[in-house]
């Protein structure tokens, strides 16, 4: 969601992983299976639990991203090395 002021711009790229991101003492990023991803993205994603055929759709799609894009929990110290440790991880 943009939000009223705009800032943001729609396009469109490759989703290339999901990151879960946590406080820790290090920056470091450990897969996690394409079940552990699923119940991290369900708490965080928006879900109309009102229609029943859009709750499908949305578990479907869920469960379609999961199954094709790696995910990982995201260990970080609020430092600023994590811009160079990601740029690092995701080119490799």
């Amino acid at each position: 969601w943009a939000g009223e002021a705009g800032f943001a711009e729609n396009r469109s790229l490759p989703l290339t992983g999901i990151y879960f991101i946590r406080h820790g003492s290090d920056n470091r990023a450990i897969e996690v299976n394409p079940g552990e991803a699923m119940k991290r993205l369900m708490p965080v994603i928006s879900m109309p639990l009102y229609d029943r055929e859009a709750v499908s759709g949305m578990l479907s799609f869920c469960e379609d991203i999961v199954s094709h894009v790696p995910a990982y929990e995201l260990y970080f110290k609020p430092d600023g090395e994590l811009f160079d440790f990601l740029e690092k991880t995701i080119s490799a």
